[in-house]
């Protein structure tokens, strides 16, 4: 499954595939199948060797520090999605998230594809990296944030907070 981490706040060495760019304290979605080791850093830390997409042979492992524990990785790895399918909000022909502009498009992504997803800077948008067997990875720009992607996840809807504020005054004379 899909579980959501944080990276520590000081990152030393960034992934050698220059599709994704990790930021310090910063919140990612990966799919834990692409875990290829976890090991314990600081009691509360993980070491975690992450492979963007596991059925390519010549992509590259990398190393990322993540602020849960591996037992907390674990328990996210065991999380079961609400369908093998996900239908995603997806902008067509954007190539980076200014162009993320018009109608999104609906389409269905197998959960088991998804390899990495993160959010742009106003935490409105995602970009998802699907893994496309032996034929690499695609991005999509996704018209949700990270927290709506997994509510789409696990529970299937999305959850939209909305608040009104109403005020009354008073005319005296």
């Amino acid at each position: 499954m899909l579980g959501l981490i944080t990276t520590k706040s000081t990152i030393t060495v960034q992934p050698v595939d220059s599709q994704i760019q990790l930021t310090p304290s910063t919140e990612y979605l990966i799919n834990c199948s692409n875990i290829v080791k976890m090991e314990v850093t600081n009691t509360n830390d993980s070491l975690i060797r992450y492979k963007l997409n596991k059925h390519e042979d010549r992509s590259p492992e990398f190393q990322l520090i993540a602020n849960e524990t591996n037992a907390a990785i674990q328990t996210l790895a065991d999380v079961d999605a609400e369908s093998l399918m996900i239908p995603l909000p997806i902008f067509v022909h954007a190539a980076a998230f200014n162009d993320c502009d018009g109608t999104p498009v609906t389409k269905y992504f197998p959960v088991e594809s998804i390899s990495w997803v993160e959010e742009d800077e106003s935490a409105t948008l995602a970009k998802m990296w699907v893994e496309e067997g032996g034929w690499g990875l695609r991005p999509y720009y996704v018209n949700y944030n990270i927290a709506q992607f997994m509510d789409m996840l696990v529970t299937g809807t999305t959850t939209t907070t909305t608040s009104t504020t109403s005020t009354t005054s008073t005319h005296t004379d």
